[in-house]
């Protein structure tokens, strides 16, 4: 099971936020349902509170999606994160299929959810 706090040492590579005409808690609820726990996604984490998901994958990722109220709706923000503890450096070029493929697969799951 991952933390719900992030470990001292990490990278922001990547952070990516949608606005979606959706209350935040059915923002929320939309994003659970994405992101139920699947063997194949990773260990996922939740905070209902702060409306917060993190899903660790493998020993160098961990991908956190939040939602926040705004004006008219929600805006869903995903950050993806280096948690690499040995050869942190690496981290990167080990993930960088999943770093370049990021940005298109949170826009579908944006889609999907609003």
């Amino acid at each position: 099971m991952c933390s719900l706090s992030r470990p001292a040492k990490c990278t922001v590579l990547l952070e990516r936020s949608v606005s979606v005409p959706l209350t935040p808690d059915t923002a929320f609820d939309s994003l659970a349902s994405e992101l139920k726990p699947d063997p194949g996604l990773g260990d996922v984490a939740v905070d209902a509170a702060k409306r917060l998901f993190v899903v660790q994958g493998g020993r160098w990722y961990r991908a956190e999606y939040q939602v926040t109220e705004r004006d008219a709706g929600s805006t869903i923000t995903m950050t993806l994160l280096n948690v690499a503890k040995r050869a942190h450096w690496a981290g990167a070029l080990t993930g960088w299929k999943e770093i370049a493929a990021a940005p298109k697969e949170f826009e579908q799951l944006a889609k999907r959810i609003g």
